[in-house]
């Protein structure tokens, strides 16, 4: 390292360190733990609420449902940086406006507009100061995440956050955090598993239709209320609020992309050459700042003019003039402590030069990198390699291969900035306290998390002072599949009878101020737990361990000797003799009153309330079963946030474009067919109310029998004339037995061919070819085809299709999304299928419908659920009408 290279390295270190605001925004911001457990609890309440959310109306564009996805995803990634020690206007001003978001403040416009005509420092002393008076805490930072897109490439995506915190009482706090998307991105395909989260859906198909390749840069928004666990963690008091917007500018912040952890590395050695250099001598420091702008001279030099002259400025002379010689004396007036000599001050510089060679050399073998040569060495640092030197070099290249073997394992340190992935493998349960054989029977377990073989070779496992230091050889994790366990035991197999160790390890775990800490192979953190002082979870006197939640969080197990390459259990759960729980929130019965199914546009779900006090729904939804299958969203619990329902009143949920509207409460694109069964859930997801039925005659609805008498309802149901908002009526009169037959399909046109399972080229390419049964053209314009689960849902109109008519004894051909479903011939009409032709065994059925709603033709199904002919993957193989004069 050439001198004049160090005194340029030098000087900018020391710039950074005398100019950084260190400690200014204390009092306002977050510590790096609130907010990575905030961060947590956004992560865990998406995921609880993913399917509500992305079933809202707000979520309705598939690109929002998909920009969600992706920071829900990236949170869970946990590659996150901590920024908000570097705070520049901009940023600050952004954190603001989130907090007045947060706060509702009434003048929250006219105070940005406030900061932008100040200058940059008053700015910033205004803006802290006002997040002071409103006792508002504030963090920033990045995330960072990497993933396959739909079209298999790589994407290296980054999103910068600010979250505003303003504590209320009991633990209590509001919340409101932005997500910030600066790129486009090529995002992930429709699913996409996170840990053990449960697959997540997005409209990815409906998205590609619209011609979309890219998400433009977006913003995401979470606001509510969470409460702090006495674990130090968050969760939500109620359910959390999320919003997308593609069109709001996205605001600048500091540094580029966020760095990568061999960068973040490089950072922290270079932070700890400004520490061990440190307390620098006040004289050497005014020298650097008087130095802060302009060309860097020479130190010598620089230092000879300030001893000369030290208040009078004197002019530049010639390079050169005053550079000491060899041999020459320098005069110095007798000095006080704090001033250095210019001897000191360039021994205290070669020795942080020999501090700087070591480091860099270090960090070079650390990351991979060798050493450049450097031929361009002047003779005179080439010959400051002493004897001494040499020889111990040449003692080196004697040690035994052994030793050099072991000197290319570098022993992974824990960086203060950084936080465990969590996204391969964790540390699943510890037996800190060993067993009830034995104390010194302890041992670990860790738990494959990802859906993916995990190499563990390179991987490091070390308590607090290495006394276990566990450098893995072996090529595979066992079994290397999601869920999959791998046990160390201590000293021998015996610390867990009958279950085999995968490794036997040394050292001792103890029982407080200890921690363990997991590395990959690139020294990158995968998980930690810190006993301080004491472990978390677990209990020496009982001897349960300590174990993982579902959420991460630590727990004592239920069962002594825990559960050691098992799942985990649910909990031990200790109950004082004198404990008596709090009540239990008891919520009222509300009915489902009424129910209608079609015409589509007019379809209803009424609900009454027979209470003689009225009923906050706020945290309410249903929920929707086709057949024997398992619940889905059908109106979310956002739907119902802060709506009532009035004493021995109704509520009504009806279809946006239904002629009842105008008294509507809640207004959604209603899916409702037959055989279908809703769910009403109150807060504590509790079954208040259900009602399930088979077929609902076209006009009419299916409600709840009021009895007049009791002067209520009863639990009794009935075919009825709709009546949203009324008290039900009596049902209709008796038909007579010929009216009571099932209406048969005509068969003018017939559904001649269906490729449920699409194609060989994609299963997306579905389609469906009518037939003219007749000797004339039919008008198709008014007719409708729609399945029995309510998608597809097809209404034949001039403005939909490329024509209506069919001619005599000829085919219409209907594609999904595209006309590229069957390439050689062009369809008649293409459009959305919704969720398309399942491959059942659900027993869908198509029905196709003329104008005045007259059944034409559908298709059936077996006993099963299947359909009755055609074959899926890998034959592809049709359905097709053998007669078309029967179904």
């Amino acid at each position: 390292m050439t001198k004049q290279f160090f005194h340029n390295f030098l000087l900018i270190s020391l710039v950074a360190f005398l100019i950084f605001p260190q400690g200014v925004l204390a009092e306002i911001t977050l510590s790096q733990e609130d907010t990575h457990n905030l961060l947590n609890a956004v992560q865990q309440g998406l995921m609880d609420e993913w399917i509500d959310l992305t079933t809202s109306p707000s979520f309705a564009e598939p690109e929002k449902q998909a920009a969600l996805f992706l920071i829900r995803n990236a949170i869970q990634n946990k590659e996150l940086e901590y920024i908000l020690q570097e705070l520049p206007l901009q940023a600050l001003s952004n954190l603001v406006k989130i907090t007045t978001f947060l706060l509702g403040h009434p003048e929250a416009g006219a105070f940005l507009e406030r900061l932008e005509k100040e200058s940059v420092e008053k700015a910033i002393e205004i803006a802290i100061d006002w997040l002071l008076q409103n006792e508002v805490k504030v963090a920033s930072g990045s995330l960072t995440y990497s993933f396959t897109s739909y079209k298999g490439n790589l994407q290296e995506s980054f999103f910068y956050y600010s979250l505003a915190y303003k504590y209320l009482i009991n633990e209590y706090g509001e919340i409101t955090i932005e997500f910030y998307s600066p790129e486009e991105i090529e995002p992930q395909g429709s699913t996409a598993r996170a840990m053990w989260m449960k697959e997540s859906y997005w409209e990815f198909a409906d998205w590609q239709a619209q011609g979309n390749e890219k998400l433009g840069p977006f913003i995401v928004r979470i606001r509510g209320r969470v409460v702090k666990t006495d674990l130090g963690g968050y969760k939500w008091d109620k359910t959390l609020s999320a919003e997308v917007t593609f069109s709001e500018p996205i605001p600048e912040f500091p540094g580029g992309k966020p760095l990568t952890f061999w960068e973040r590395m490089k950072q922290e050695l270079i932070r700890s050459i400004v520490e061990k250099i440190l307390p620098v001598p006040f004289e050497l420091v005014e020298f650097f700042q008087s130095k802060l702008i302009g060309s860097v001279e020479p130190l010598e030099q620089t230092i000879t003019e300030k001893e000369k002259s030290p208040d009078v400025e004197q002019e530049t002379e010639p390079e050169g003039a005053n550079e000491l010689k060899s041999g020459e004396e320098t005069k110095t007036e007798p000095q006080d402590k704090t001033k250095p000599t210019l001897q000191e001050i360039q021994e205290l510089l070669d020795d942080i030069a020999e501090r700087i060679d070591v480091i860099s050399q270090e960090t070079n073998e650390l990351v991979g990198e060798e050493k450049p040569s450097t031929p361009e060495e002047s003779e005179e640092e080439q010959e400051e390699t002493t004897e001494e030197e040499i020889e111990e070099e040449s003692e080196e290249e004697k040690e035994p291969e052994e030793k050099e073997e072991e000197k290319m394992v570098t022993i992974c340190q824990r960086i203060p900035e950084d936080y465990p992935l969590r996204n391969k493998v964790i540390i699943n349960e510890i037996a800190w306290m060993g067993t009830v054989n034995s104390a010194n029977d302890e041992w670990i377990e860790l738990k494959n998390i990802s859906n993916e073989p995990i190499n563990l070779s390179g991987w490091q496992l070390l308590d607090k002072d290495q006394q276990i230091r566990i450098i893995f050889v072996q090529e595979d994790f066992p079994h290397s599949s999601f869920g999959s366990f791998y046990l160390l035991e201590r000293t021998d197999d015996d610390s867990v009878p009958n279950i085999t160790a995968d490794l036997i390890y040394t050292g001792g775990l103890s029982n407080t101020n200890e921690a363990l800490y997991l590395f990959d192979e690139n020294c990158q953190l995968q998980d930690e737990v810190v006993a301080n002082p004491n472990w978390p979870n677990g209990n020496s006197g009982s001897k349960r361990t300590m174990e993982r939640k579902s959420n991460l969080e630590w727990q004592t197990s239920a069962y002594i000797g825990g559960t050691p390459k098992g799942e985990n259990s649910s909990g031990y759960i200790v109950i004082p003799s004198s404990y008596t729980p709090p009540p239990s929130p008891s919520y009222p019965k509300i009915f489902i009153s009424e129910v209608r199914i079609s015409p589509i546009t007019e379809r209803f779900v009424e609900l009454y309330n027979p209470n003689n006090y009225t009923v906050d729904l706020t945290g309410w939804y249903i929920q929707r079963k086709i057949g024997d299958g398992s619940p889905s969203s059908f109106v979310s619990s956002p739907n119902f946030e802060g709506k009532i329902i009035g004493p021995l009143d109704y509520f009504l949920v009806a279809h946006s474009s239904s002629t009842i509207a105008s008294s509507a409460d809640i207004l959604l694109n209603l899916t409702l067919t037959s055989n279908n069964t809703l769910l009403l859930k109150n807060p504590k997801k509790e079954i208040v109310d259900e009602i399930n039925w088979e077929e609902i005659e076209e006009g009419l609805s299916y409600g709840r029998h009021w009895d007049e008498t009791a002067n209520n309802y009863l639990d009794e149901w009935e075919i009825q004339t709709p009546t949203p908002k009324t008290k039900n009526s009596q049902p209709p009169a008796e038909e007579s037995q010929e009216e009571k037959q099932e209406e048969a399909p005509t068969l003018e046109v017939i559904i001649n061919e269906i490729a449920w399972i699409g194609t060989r080229a994609n299963s997306f390419d579905e389609w469906i070819e009518l037939y003219n049964n007749t000797t004339s053209t039919i008008e198709l314009a008014g007719w409708r085809l729609v399945s029995s689960d309510g998608e597809p849902d097809i209404s034949f109109s001039t403005s939909t299709a490329a024509t209506t008519t069919i001619p005599a004894q000829g085919f219409y051909l209907i594609e999904r999304t595209d006309d590229d479903s069957i390439s050689d011939i062009p369809a008649d009409w293409v459009g959305i299928f919704g969720n398309g032709l399942k491959n059942n065994p659900n027993c869908e059925i198509l029905f196709l419908y003329d104008q005045n709603n007259k059944l034409i033709d559908q298709t059936v199904c077996f006993e099963n659920g299947d359909w009755p002919a055609g074959k899926a993957s890998p034959d592809y193989i049709t359905m097709e009408r053998i007669k078309s004069n029967e179904l």
